[in-house]
C-alpha cells in the first residue's frame, strides 16, 4: 500500500483543500449569489464557503502534494459522508470525503481530513494499472474499475486511510470482465459497465455476481456501455425512485433502465445537439434528475426523471461557467453538492435553478380576460409570481412559494378576480418570476426574470 499525506500552509489557508474544503457549507450571512445573465442551473458556492476556489487545478495540487503529484487524465469521481466521520449533530453533515481517479498516474486522490490529501496507487503485491471509475459507500468501501487489468479493485477506507482488500475479475463465471469503465454502488450492490462485453454486471459487496443487464434481449441490448448511475436507496430520494442510468453506443445514447434492466426511456445525443460530443459519465440527484457529462463539447446536460431534456451547462456559453473536458461527475444527493472532474482539475457547484423563456400575455375569450404566464424551469423550485407596475412596485402577488417541477410551466389568472387598481387595457404591467432551488443554494440565490405583460 502507498499512501501519503501533506498539509503545508494550513495556518495560512486552513479551509482551502483541493477536494474537501470545497464541501463545507459555511453560514455566509447576507452573502448572495448574483443571478445575472449566466446560467444558474449549477452555481458556484459563495466566496465565504470556498474562499474563491470552487475550481482547482495543478497549482493547488502542487501546494497540497509538495509538488510531487500531477493531474493526468482525471476520470471518475465519488463523494460520501462516511459513518466514521459523522459526528453527533448536523453541523458536519456536509463535510464529505471526495475521491478522484487520476488515471494517467494510476492512483486515487482523496481527502484524509479538512487539511490534507491522501494518494493511493499500490499495495503489498500489486498496484492499480489504469483505474477509471470509482464508487463508495458510507461504511468506507471503495470500488475502482481498472480497465487495463480488467478487474474491480475493492479498497477499504478505515479512519481516513485507504487499504487494499481484494480484487475480482469474474473469471469464475465463465466470462471475465473486459474493459470495465463506469461503476456505481447503491443499496449494497455494485453496478459495473463491462464495456467489452456489452453489459452491466451487478455484484454484491463481496464481488459475487448477482445478475447481468443489457445482453440476451431479443429487441434491445447495450452496446459498449460507458457510464452508470443508480438510484434505489430511499435515503435522500424524494420520489422513492428505482432506476439505472447507462450511457452506451459510443456515448451517443442515454438509457434509463428498470432495476431488472428493461428500457424505460432512451435519449440519443443527436436529439439534443448537432455538435460533436456525446454522453459520458452520469449522476442522479435527490429529485432523480439526471446529469451527463460531455467531454468533447465541454458540457453537462441535465434531464428530468423521465429523461426529458432540461438544459445544458458549460459548453463555452460563458467564461465563468466554462468547463474544460468534463469527465467524472458525482452528486451528494442530500445537499445537492456537485463535483466534476475536468482535464486538469476539478470543479465544485451547488444545484441551482434557472427561469428560461418567460412570457406573459392577456387572453380574452367569451368576455373574460385572463393572464397567461409561461416559462421553463431547470430544477424543482419554489416559485413566486408578482404583477408589477412600470415603476417595479408590486401590484398583486399572483402566487407565492409554489413548489413546481422542472420543465415547461403555464399558469393562468383571471383578471376580474385580481381587483387591479388600473384596467389592464389602460396601464402597463410587468410580471416578475422569482425562483429558488430547494436545497444548497436556496439561502443565497433567487433567480428573478421580469417581463412585460403583453395585452391582446
Amino acid at each position: 500500500m502507498s499512501k501519503e499525506s501533506w498539509s503545508p500552509l494550513t495556518y495560512i489557508v486552513p479551509s482551502i483543500l483541493i477536494l474537501v474544503a470545497l464541501t463545507e457549507l459555511l453560514s455566509a450571512s447576507g452573502e448572495t449569489l448574483a443571478a445575472g445573465s449566466k446560467a444558474q442551473t449549477l452555481v458556484a458556492p459563495p466566496w465565504k464557503h470556498t474562499l474563491g476556489l470552487h475550481r482547482v487545478g495543478q497549482t493547488h495540487l502542487d501546494i497540497y502534494s509538495g509538488y510531487k503529484k500531477k493531474f493526468s487524465s482525471p476520470q471518475g469521481m465519488a463523494a460520501i459522508k462516511h459513518t466514521f466521520n459523522d459526528e453527533e449533530g448536523s453541523r458536519d453533515d456536509d463535510e464529505l470525503t471526495v475521491y478522484g481517479v487520476n488515471s494517467g498516474t494510476s492512483e486515487i486522490i482523496y481527502n484524509t481530513s479538512r487539511y490534507s490529501l491522501g494518494f493511493f496507487s499500490k499495495w503489498e503485491d500489486g498496484r492499480l494499472a489504469e483505474p477509471f471509475g470509482i464508487a463508495v459507500d458510507r461504511d468506507g468501501w471503495v470500488a475502482v474499475s481498472d480497465r487495463r487489468s480488467n478487474q474491480i479493485i475493492f479498497l477499504k477506507n478505515e479512519s481516513n486511510s485507504l487499504h487494499f482488500d481484494r480484487s475480482i475479475d469474474l473469471s469464475e463465471t465463465g466470462k471475465s470482465l473486459n474493459a470495465p469503465l463506469g461503476i456505481a454502488i447503491e443499496n449494497g450492490k455494485l453496478y459495473v459497465t463491462d464495456s467489452g462485453n456489452d453489459r452491466v454486471v451487478v455484484t454484491n459487496r463481496d464481488g459475487a455476481q448477482l445478475e447481468t443487464i443489457g445482453t440476451e434481449r431479443e429487441q434491445w441490448n447495450l452496446i459498449a456501455p460507458f457510464g452508470v448511475a443508480v438510484i434505489e436507496d430511499p435515503s435522500w430520494n424524494h420520489y422513492g425512485s428505482r432506476f439505472i442510468i447507462v450511457t452506451d453506443s459510443l456515448n451517443h445514447r442515454l438509457c434509463k433502465l428498470s432495476m431488472n434492466g428493461m428500457p424505460l426511456a432512451i435519449r440519443r445525443f443527436e436529439e439534443i445537439s448537432g455538435d460533436r460530443g456525446g454522453f459520458f459519465f452520469v449522476a442522479i440527484d435527490y429529485y432523480s434528475n439526471v446529469y451527463a457529462t460531455d467531454t468533447l463539447s465541454g458540457c453537462v446536460y441535465k434531464f428530468d426523471k423521465h429523461l426529458n431534456y432540461l438544459t445544458r451547462f458549460g459548453c463555452g456559453l460563458s467564461a465563468e461557467d466554462d468547463l474544460v473536458e468534463p469527465r467524472g461527475i458525482t452528486i451528494y444527493r442530500r445537499f445537492g453538492q456537485v463535483f466534476i472532474a475536468e482535464r486538469a482539475g476539478a470543479s465544485y457547484y451547488w444545484v441551482g435553478t434557472d427561469v428560461m423563456n418567460p412570457s406573459a400575455q392577456t387572453i380574452t375569450a367569451e368576455g373574460e380576460t385572463t393572464i397567461e404566464i409561461r416559462f421553463s424551469l431547470t430544477e424543482q423550485s419554489h416559485v413566486t409570481l408578482v404583477l408589477e407596475d412600470e415603476e417595479e412596485k408590486p401590484v398583486r402577488t399572483l402566487d407565492e412559494n409554489l413548489f413546481i417541477e422542472p420543465g415547461h410551466v403555464a399558469k393562468t389568472y383571471h383578471v376580474q378576480r385580481l381587483g387591479l387598481p388600473c384596467p389592464i387595457a389602460k396601464c402597463k404591467y410587468f410580471v416578475t418570476v422569482l425562483a429558488k432551488a430547494t436545497y444548497s443554494s436556496r439561502r443565497y440565490l433567487e433567480v428573478s426574470k421580469r417581463i412585460p405583460l403583453r395585452v391582446d
